[in-house]
This record gives C-alpha cells, sequence and structure tokens, in this order.
C-alpha cells in the first residue's frame, strides 16, 4: 500500500463563470459511447467537476441500472465538445412527461461538463435540451450545485427562452473546502467530542497498532475494493440485501467503475487497520479539484471505537495533501447523523425544473404530486430516525446510502 502520495490526473481547473453570449454551435444527441471521446475533451477545463461523467463510471452504471442514456453534446464548428450532458425520458409527480438530467442513487451529482472558455454553451446546451425534449416536456436538473455559476446560467437560458425555471429540493450536504474549511475537521469539533474521539483511538490502539492505509495504484485498488466489498456484505447492509457485492449487476458496474477510474488515476481507497484488519473502508473517487467519497464500510464489532467517523477524520488531511485538491464532496444524505457533526462546510444543493411550453396543467400536476411524494419520504425518515435513536448505537449505520 502506498503511503499518501496523492497524484491526480490532472491539474485542478480555473473555475470560471460563463457569460450567457451565443457562440456558433450545433447541439445533439449522440449514442452514451461518446462520452469517451468528448469526457476526455472537456474533463480538464471543465468549469465544475462531475466524476459521475468519467466514461468507467456513466457507461458501466447506465448498463447495469438497465437506463436508456443519451448525450447531450453542444459542438462547435469543427466537431469539438464545449458542453455535455447526459439524459433520459423522465416523469415529474410520475405523472408528467420530462427530459431529465441522469442521476441516481449511485451518483447524486447534477453538473453538466462544460468548458470554461466556450461563452455560451449552457446557453446552447439549455436550448439544445429545449429542442430535444419537445413542448410538451419539462427538462430537470438534479442534484444542482445551488447559487453555482452553471445554475445561474441555466435558468438565464430558460428564462431567455420564456420558460420558467422552479427551484426544487433545496438541501444541504456536508463537504470540506480547504479555503474554508482548513485541512483538518478535528479543528472545528467542540472540545468535548474531539476528546471523545481521540479517546476511542486510544482504546482501537490498545487492542492492536492502527494504520490508515492509501491504495492508489490501480492493482492495489482492485484488491482493496474486494476487501471493501467483503466488509460492506458483512455488516447492516448485507442483512438488509442492498450490498453491491450480493447485487450482481450492480457488483459488476462497481468493480468496473473503480478498475476504469483507478487506470486514470481517479481512485483512491483508504482503509482503516487495526492489526491486519480493516475495521473501515472508504472508496474516494476524484475529478479535478474535487474528491468524492462515494462508499463506506466499518466493521460492526469495533463500533463503539466509532471507525467510520474515525476514517472521516482522517481521509480529509490524507486527501487535502495532494495541492490540487480544492474540496472534498461527502455525498451524504441532508442532516446525516455521522458526518454533519464532523464535517462543518456545506454544499448547497437544488433540483432545477424547467416548465415545458404546453401541458401546463399536467406539469403543475406532477409538481404537486411530487412535492408530496418528497414531504412523505421526509416524514417517515424523520420517525425511521425517531425509533432508531431508541436502538443500541452498536447495530446503528454510521453513514447513509450514497
Amino acid at each position: 500500500m502506498a503511503a499518501v502520495s496523492l497524484d491526480a490526473a490532472s491539474a485542478a481547473a480555473a473555475r470560471v463563470a460563463v457569460p450567457a453570449v451565443l457562440t456558433r454551435s450545433v447541439v445533439d444527441l449522440l449514442p452514451l459511447s461518446d462520452i469517451c471521446d468528448v469526457y476526455r475533451t472537456l474533463a480538464g477545463s471543465a468549469v465544475a467537476d462531475n466524476v459521475f461523467l468519467h466514461p468507467a463510471f456513466l457507461q458501466e452504471a447506465a448498463e447495469a441500472l438497465g437506463s436508456h442514456v443519451e448525450l447531450l453534446t453542444c459542438l462547435v464548428p469543427g466537431g469539438r465538445a464545449v458542453a455535455a450532458m447526459p439524459v433520459v425520458p423522465a416523469r415529474i409527480g410520475r405523472l408528467a412527461p420530462a427530459l431529465s438530467f441522469y442521476v441516481h442513487d449511485y451518483a447524486p451529482l447534477g453538473v453538466p461538463l462544460v468548458a470554461g472558455e466556450a461563452p455560451g454553451a449552457i446557453r446552447n446546451l439549455v436550448e439544445g435540451a429545449v429542442e430535444a425534449a419537445g413542448a410538451g416536456r419539462a427538462i430537470i436538473f438534479p442534484y444542482l450545485p445551488a447559487g453555482s455559476a452553471i445554475a445561474t446560467a441555466i435558468r438565464e437560458a430558460a428564462e431567455a427562452l420564456g420558460r420558467d425555471a422552479i427551484r426544487l429540493d433545496i438541501h444541504e450536504r456536508a463537504m470540506l473546502d480547504r479555503r474554508v474549511d482548513g485541512l483538518d475537521p478535528r479543528r472545528s469539533l467542540p472540545q468535548r467530542r474531539r476528546k471523545e474521539y481521540g479517546r476511542q483511538m486510544r482504546r482501537l490502539h490498545e487492542t492492536a497498532p492502527v494504520r490508515v492505509e492509501v491504495a492508489a495504484m490501480p492493482g492495489e485498488v482492485d484488491r482493496a475494493f474486494e476487501e471493501f466489498l467483503a466488509l460492506e456484505a458483512a455488516g447492516w447492509k448485507g442483512r438488509r440485501g442492498t450490498a453491491m457485492r450480493d447485487l450482481p449487476k450492480i457488483a459488476t458496474f462497481a468493480r468496473a467503475a473503480v478498475t476504469g477510474l483507478a487506470r486514470d488515476g481517479a481512485c483512491r481507497i483508504l482503509t482503516l487497520r487495526a492489526g491486519g484488519m480493516a475495521v473501515a473502508m472508504l472508496v474516494v473517487f476524484i475529478a479535478g479539484g474535487t474528491a468524492t467519497t462515494w462508499k463506506i464500510a466499518h466493521d460492526e464489532a469495533f463500533a463503539r471505537f466509532s471507525p467510520g467517523a474515525q476514517l472521516m477524520l482522517e481521509a480529509p488531511p490524507l486527501l487535502f495533501a495532494d495541492p490540487t485538491i480544492e474540496r472534498i464532496d461527502s455525498l451524504a444524505a441532508p442532516n446525516h447523523p455521522m458526518i454533519d457533526h464532523l464535517w462543518r462546510g456545506r454544499l448547497p444543493l437544488e433540483t432545477l425544473v424547467i416548465a415545458p411550453e404546453r401541458n401546463r396543467a399536467l406539469f403543475r400536476l406532477g409538481l404537486a404530486l411530487r412535492t408530496a411524494e418528497v414531504r412523505g419520504r421526509a416524514a417517515a425518515h424523520t420517525l425511521r430516525a425517531r425509533l432508531g435513536g431508541r436502538k443500541s448505537r452498536a447495530v446503528r449505520p454510521e453513514r447513509g446510502e450514497a
């Protein structure tokens, strides 16, 4: 296993606002297989990072989940891509037809690839989405960073076309920004909590020597991921039937995605060991200046030491040792009981919906049904959390599904 030398695949690109000035371009729906060339063209200079659009991840996920994904791409003369996003047919409230940026449970981020040096690329992309969707379908951008340059440009493009842009699902999830939150989240913990985690780590050291390993090379990443799959399946996800190893199509997708990302230097697996035993493992993806903590698992026999929390405290200083990494996205659910107390930074997110030109009554009904469904799920989640609080901490998961 490597000591901590986290070499990113490419240096972080400059983040610039994209003005809404039209360029001569063509927007087309291409087969998803074109993502290889498009990603290679755009990723190094993208306004914002999205590792889930890496070909090794996106293609394998679409196949495993049985999704009919196409690539909406903005091309300038000569055929060079300046913006792209994967899209799928969708329905709002299971009723109103829509065209949606492709997100799923394993990829909760809806940021398109947009070249920073291409003025008007986002506007052209939105115009292309409107054309592809037709007058009767809405367009959905889920998990879009709220207040970002891309979100603002999408809203402005919709307004220029005379379409309403409606904000839904506004929430936050834990993240760290090296410039704002520092390199070590322990420093922002309340003293009592910091002392308690320190006490737990000392007790863990008493059971066996403790170390953190970082797998970065392709072969060692593959081996570490097999160990991760086994660790995850041995815990509560295995009992619930949601462990990746126990879902054949998901296991195939996950292995292929991790292998492909590792081949491009875009995957790290961190392991907290006590002696030779893995007590917690964390799978991290990297794109540009963003590291994303994709999946975590821990050994429940060591729950009294909070191994998952310990690894989430150890991970940021290790990842930020790479100076090209500017931020770490936890991917955690909002108000997560573990990570929200450890990482103080927040990433604001929203779903942005561009209303259709026709079928407005059906669209409004779909929005109402969707809002009611979201509120019902939130109420059920709150109830489960309250009931779960009465159970033993030893069997409670330390981190929610991604």
